[in-house]
């Protein structure tokens, strides 16, 4: 919006050059997430799976054993 209001105006647009560079950092944001939730995909599938074995677990009834045995 500055950078438009600039190049009406006649003077340098100078701000339009962060649109590129707003567009690279989205860029690089995107990949990065992308890489990375293939790198932890292993190590999420083995925490999903301990939790889901622990509530699994949990909700099994429990034998209460009386004082005589």
């Amino acid at each position: 919006m500055y950078g438009r209001s600039q190049w009406m105006v006649g003077e340098s647009p100078w701000a339009l050059a962060g649109v590129p560079a707003a567009l690279a950092l989205v860029g690089f944001t995107y990949g990065a997430a992308f890489i990375g939730q293939g790198i932890g995909a292993e190590e999420m599938y083995r925490l999903r799976s301990f939790v889901d074995d622990c509530v699994e677990a949990a909700a099994q009834p429990t034998v209460a054993l009386d004082a005589q045995g």
